[in-house]
């Protein structure tokens, strides 16, 4: 957003993400390389017929569609910078959308991964996709397992290349569509294995976000404002990528510093949510524990139920499941504080759906659990 300093730029480029998030790979790559933000962000605006500029070229081999090193040469990337010539800058108005002026665009014959003529934009996506399917199958889908599954694609533990190669060839057959790849991984007995389970770290994103949608908490501009806030303190500053690359991921979401942002941050929307109305953090323990335990006198039941929610695996070892039902629990209270179900033949004071201590409770067992290693995971 820096670079091109245009809200209608950034509106054109998320729409155009989300418009082909699950669609067409190919229809994808052609769309985001012609919308205005990509133009400036990559220099196509300064990539003139005779004095050609190769930043986006070469990005979009090495980075978007067949990875570094793998399938292109120098050549390439100069011939298709000239292929993809013309894209103007944006007028006196600041915000006009770029536009193709034939008299800026090079009419020289290009010879791209040897093909040979006088080549434009879409040409040179024809002739990627054509020429260099197998090399996109693969490079993509391999970054979808690493994004969905697991961080480490090579690790032969994993099986995880049969498993591309599989997508890969679903990926190719399917014309490059993106739905039936992802229907099949997400179907997939592996996806499903419990070495696939809380091995990615979140990011601070997930982390805020995650919370919202798995709460159920209801959330205003404010705390999204806030979440946007926290993220850009911890490393993932909104519209602004660490490089052309895109976000770091995994381990390098954690530090020394960053961890304690974390459980900070986090204590702040967990405490927010909690100001705005108590009364839901009741109702997400009564939807954790369903229907059947909405009565509960047990906390047990709780405490293992919203553990299991927000956590991919449960809590590591059986203490730090006691420290969660420490955080849980009323201190000083009678022996039959809890009861029936929890202390035979004692009758209960407590109660899941009336006790009027319960948001305090789940309150404070959500303050706890964000601070555990377990919650970082996804």
């Amino acid at each position: 957003m820096d670079v091109y300093n245009c809200n209608s730029f950034l509106y054109h480029y998320i729409n155009c993400l989300q418009r082909n998030a699950i669609g067409n790979f190919k229809t994808f790559v052609s769309e985001i390389g012609l919308t205005s933000a990509m133009l400036y962000y990559l220099d196509g605006v300064y990539n003139n017929g005779n004095n050609p500029n190769e930043n986006y070229a070469r990005e979009l081999y090495e980075l978007f569609t067949l990875g570094e090193g793998n399938g292109y040469t120098e050549q390439d990337i100069i011939e298709t910078a000239k292929a993809i010539s013309g894209y103007v800058e944006r007028g006196e108005l600041g915000c006009e959308q770029v536009v193709f002026d034939p008299t800026k665009f090079n009419t020289e014959n290009k010879t791209i991964f040897g093909r040979t003529g006088n080549w434009g934009y879409d040409d040179v996506i024809d002739i990627l996709f054509e020429e260099r399917a197998n090399e996109i199958g693969y490079f993509i889908c391999k970054k979808l397992y690493e994004f969905f599954v697991h961080p480490d694609a090579t690790d032969e533990a994993n099986n995880a290349k049969t498993i591309i190669d599989g997508l890969t060839a679903t990926f190719i057959s399917n014309n490059f569509e993106l739905a039936p790849v992802l229907s099949q991984l997400f179907k997939s007995q592996h996806f499903f294995d419990d070495e696939a389970i809380g091995v990615i770290i979140k990011s601070p994103f997930d982390l805020y976000l995650n919370t919202i949608n798995e709460t159920g908490f209801a959330y205003n501009d404010t705390t999204i404002g806030s979440a946007i806030n926290y993220s850009g303190l911890l490393g993932q500053d909104l519209f602004d990528p660490f490089d052309v690359a895109g976000w770091q991921r995994n381990r390098d979401w954690i530090n020394t510093n960053f961890m304690i942002g974390r459980w900070l941050t986090m204590e702040t929307i967990v405490d927010g949510f909690y100001q705005d109305n108590p009364e839901q953090f009741r109702t997400f323990a009564m939807d954790a524990v369903g229907p059947a335990n909405s009565n509960t006198s047990n906390p047990e039941i709780v405490v293992r139920a919203i553990v299991d929610k927000i956590t991919p695996k449960g809590l590591f070892t059986q203490q730090d499941f006691d420290n969660a039902m420490s955080a849980f629990k009323i201190e000083d209270v009678p022996e039959d504080y809890y009861g029936p179900d929890y202390i035979p033949g004692g009758q209960s004071l407590w109660i899941l759906s009336v006790s009027q201590e319960v948001p305090s409770q789940v309150h404070l067992l959500l303050r706890h659990l964000t601070r555990q290693p377990e919650y970082q995971l996804k």
